[in-house]
């Protein structure tokens, strides 16, 4: 029964009788309570016939739209949505062969040959997506021959061969599809394939002439030609690819995209074992790419692993040190020159163009923080900390400066400990300076200080946050976690409590202070301070994390 006013008509039928059957009930025993039960039967029969209507409803919608989409599909088939729409609602009906077998019969009755072809057509591509190759490609020979001017179905045709990997006469099927002269959309995408084909076969010629005719039929299409040059470079003609890479690079209208088809050109040819051409031709396009930019990195990057997939890090130095004869002022070759020496432990002649850097660029941080990693390195911190406080001069407030000096005056291990800690201080106390009303800066000097083990000056930090934090509970927490890792147990506790005080005390902050104290193994006092919560309209996930403490605590009558 597909018609949901059929059905709507049939449940209301036995309600009805259901309705009959109480009514004696009711008259042979007690009203109150048969009335009772028949309203309840009612509600559920009504209920179950409007979700039954509404299910068909639905049905029949997704019904319909499938029809429109073969309705659409039998005018003009192809690939796409509608295809996928219909294939899939017939599958999840299961009748899918139902309507395979009933587009046969139309295909075989029909005395109209177009409509017959695009039966057919269509026959073939729901066996395409069923994965039904040979069958499909049976049913789109038969509508090939029948649609004698549709160039996607000998296209489709030249899919499924190709699927059943019979090459030559998928490659005929592609050449009738562009004789039949499809448009320029369908045509970029056949062309392609043919010219796939006949790299394949090893037909050079066919396959240049398929290409010149894309290329003239899409003039100055950057799409186009990148199209065709990945298609050589997948089917493995890689100096095609080149050729197609280098004209992008000269004709292309955006200078990036000029670029980067360089790139890729260069690519090809450290493939081809042309590494000092392609090195050139490189180094020609890093004076068109702003240095630091990524095209810039990624030319650099491209030379420097021509070297390093050899392990050749003593060619690749010798290269950038040539190249700085004639490019002083490159600082970033001199960067990446330091980098290389550096790693080949050659820490004399890293340190030496990096000062060289420095004097060429006074004002730039790289190369001084290029230094500072060297010397960290080598453990010369001393000579470290000098580098920061040059970049502090011009940067006093630059915090990541001020917070990486102290750490390295820490680690300089050749001055008395306590020396240590007293400049460290003092640098982060220029943190805390800088901005003196940001209570998460002071809490991370705070953290700071506390690394050094300076625990007064911490907890004068930590006090200073709090102040500044207002209402905001996390710093008094972040002090009373420092104080009970000091073994100061009553001095946490209290820092802790303060963290619910206020005006209004809220639930959140009383279950976050509960959870703080369990946390820190002081039981009684959380499980008080949950109970508390637990009175101010909880959550239920709060009220079920209080029954588990107190099962925990054993306290089961509680819980």
């Amino acid at each position: 029964m597909n018609n949901p006013g059929q059905l709507a008509h049939s449940l209301c039928k036995q309600t009805a009788k259901s309705v009959s059957s109480l009514i004696l009930h009711t008259l042979a025993g007690s009203l109150f309570t048969s009335s009772c039960i028949l309203l309840s039967l009612c509600s559920n029969v009504f209920s179950q016939a409007t979700q039954a209507v509404s299910e068909l409803a639905g049905k029949q919608a997704e019904r319909d739209a499938a029809d429109k989409f073969l309705e659409m599909l039998l005018k003009r088939p192809a690939t796409g949505t509608s295809l996928n729409r219909l294939f899939e609602f017939h599958v999840e009906q299961g009748d899918l062969g139902d309507l395979m077998r009933r587009l046969r019969d139309a295909a075989e009755t029909s005395t109209d040959e177009d409509a017959t072809g695009r039966h057919w057509m269509l026959i073939g591509l729901l066996q395409l997506r069923r994965g039904e190759d040979g069958q499909a490609a049976e049913a789109l020979a038969r509508a090939s021959d029948l649609l004698k001017s549709n160039a996607m179905v000998a296209a489709y045709h030249g899919q499924a061969l190709v699927a059943l990997g019979d090459t030559a006469a998928a490659t005929e099927a592609y050449e009738k599809a562009v004789r039949r002269k499809p448009p320029k959309v369908d045509y970029l995408s056949i062309g392609t394939q043919l010219g796939r084909l006949y790299q394949r076969a090893g037909r050079a010629a066919d396959a240049l002439q398929v290409w010149n005719d894309l290329e003239a039929s899409f003039p100055n299409d950057d799409a186009v030609q990148h199209r065709i040059a990945r298609t050589l470079l997948e089917e493995g003609d890689i100096q095609g690819a080149l050729e197609r890479f280098e004209k992008l690079a000269q004709t292309s209208k955006d200078d990036s995209n000029r670029i980067q088809f360089g790139l890729r050109a260069a690519d090809l040819r450290y493939q081809l074992g042309r590494s000092e051409e392609a090195t050139r031709a490189i180094e020609e396009l890093l004076t068109k790419a702003r240095p630091g930019s990524y095209l810039h990195d990624e030319g650099r990057r491209r030379i420097e692993n021509s070297f390093v997939r050899t392990g050749n890090y003593a060619g690749l130095s010798d290269y950038y040190e040539s190249w700085m004869t004639t490019h002083a002022d490159d600082i970033d070759a001199i960067l990446r020159l330091a980098k290389i020496l550096s790693v080949q432990g050659r820490t004399l002649e890293s340190l030496e163009w990096l000062e060289k850097a420095i004097q060429r660029a006074p004002t730039e941080s790289g190369p001084r923080l290029a230094m500072i990693d060297t010397l960290l390195m080598e453990k010369r911190f001393a000579e470290a900390v000098k580098q920061y406080e040059k970049l502090l001069e011009a940067d006093p407030k630059n915090v990541d400066y001020l917070v990486r000096c102290g750490q390295t005056i820490l680690l300089d291990t050749t001055q008395p400990e306590a020396t240590r800690q007293e400049a460290a201080a003092a640098v982060w106390q220029r943190v805390a300076d800088a901005r003196p009303m940001d209570a998460a800066t002071q809490s991370q000097v705070a953290d700071l200080l506390r690394a050094a083990r300076l625990t007064d000056q911490a907890i004068a930090s930590y006090r200073n946050a709090i102040q500044l934090g207002g209402d905001d509970p996390q710093y008094k927490e972040q002090l009373g976690e420092y104080l009970h890792a000091l073994n100061r147990p009553d001095e946490a506790l209290a820092v802790w409590l303060s963290m619910a005080e206020g005006n209004p005390r809220t639930r959140e902050n009383v279950v976050r202070l509960a959870r703080v104290l369990w946390q820190n193994q002081y039981a009684a006092e959380s499980l008080r301070t949950m109970a508390e919560a637990c009175a101010m309209k909880p959550a239920l996930h709060e009220r079920l994390t209080y029954v588990e403490w107190l099962s925990e605590a054993k306290q089961f009558e509680q819980a």
